[in-house]
């Protein structure tokens, strides 16, 4: 029993070792045994919060800009033809949408950031995580799924994380650039693109996340009945092998298995917990830019000012392709890791 203690806090120390400090600190603070419902939502209440001052500035500032331009457009209309001219009010048209596409481009450009970070350290951490908890079920006699897991998971994170990070996430912000050279011409139609690109990615990942999963249950399957049937022949042939005390053997292997896998399924929950630890704050920061920009794009279209709201609505698309990359990365982490500690080689 003190072995099993031993190796149990050179795992948490290991696992804590490989989480960012923001997330560390949060996992540290988590009870598994008092989460409740309650308990969860205040939590992710209080990290939104947290998360919601940069999303509340890039509203006020892009509010700014569109009353601004506003008033500037009914300026216009109120003067008489003769006072009127176009050439001034063309050039502060289009200080009015550079401007507000700096604003977006700038908080874009942080979001994506701020996922590309994210990405890279959960991958990281699954690098260190899946491996331990691959070796603590070859520990219970689960080698074959051990071993099928421990190659496809972490090929999975590094995978998606990597085609997500150097692949989908630029082509999504190029639809930003696309539709702020629609909107300071507004003879190029830029919606059908930025919307054909945000349906095309959101495709793909649903896609591959639904194959990833089917695969991996299907894995599990076989090669859970596997190690069950290897882990009852060795129960078998230690009974029937060693003279009077074979029967006790036995029985006490199957105690050490048995609590093993409590080992497995703390290991597993803390993965858990730790995977929503570090997705769960971008996650949160990307759905508070997503409604700012919804909400910036509902004043835009109150006081007229279509051009703007162009840009407003490339960056919901962009928003809206980020969270569901994010989103599918944190459920193919999480599926994966549920399904190792459902194995049972028992």
């Amino acid at each position: 029993m003190n072995e099993l203690e031993s190796l149990e806090s050179r795992v948490n120390h290991d696992l804590f070792a490989a989480l960012p400090p923001d997330a560390a600190e949060l996992v540290s603070n988590i009870e598994p045994l008092e989460i409740t419902f309650g308990a969860v939502m205040s939590e992710i209440w209080q990290i939104f919060v947290g998360e919601i001052t940069a999303p509340f500035q890039m509203l006020i500032a892009l509010v700014g800009v569109i009353v601004l331009c506003a008033a500037a457009n009914a300026l216009r209309d109120s003067a008489s033809g003769a006072e009127k001219n176009t050439a001034a009010v063309g050039a502060f048209d289009m200080v009015a949408v550079l401007a507000g596409a700096g604003v977006i481009s700038m908080a874009v450009a942080g979001v994506v950031m701020r996922v590309i970070e994210t990405l890279t350290a959960a991958g990281a951490f699954m690098l260190t995580f899946i491996p331990i908890l691959a070796g603590i079920m070859a520990i219970m006699g689960q080698l074959v799924s051990a071993n099928l897991f421990n190659a496809s998971v972490i090929l999975a994170a590094q995978v998606f994380s990597q085609v997500m990070i150097t692949a989908l996430m630029p082509l999504s912000a190029s639809v930003l650039g696309v539709s702020i050279a629609g909107a300071v011409n507004p003879d190029l139609k830029t919606e059908k693109l930025a919307e054909t690109v945000k349906t095309a990615v959101i495709w793909i990942l649903g896609i591959s996340a639904t194959v990833f999963s089917g695969l991996l249950g299907l894995q599990s399957l076989v090669s859970g009945n596997a190690d069950s049937v290897t882990m009852k022949a060795v129960r078998f042939t230690v009974s029937g092998s060693v003279p009077f005390i074979g029967g006790a053997m036995g029985d006490a292997l199957g105690v050490v298995n048995a609590s093993v896998g409590v080992l497995k399924s703390t290991t597993g929950a803390f993965g858990i917990i730790a995977i929503v630890a570090v997705c769960l704050p971008a996650i949160l920061s990307v759905v508070g830019f997503r409604l700012s920009m919804s909400l910036a794009s509902a004043v835009s279209g109150f006081f007229g000012t279509e051009r703007i709201g162009v840009i407003l609505k490339s960056g919901e698309n962009v928003m809206s392709v980020i969270l569901a990359m994010l989103a599918c990365f944190t459920l193919i982490m999480l599926v994966s890791i549920a399904m190792m500690i459902r194995i049972s080689g028992a």
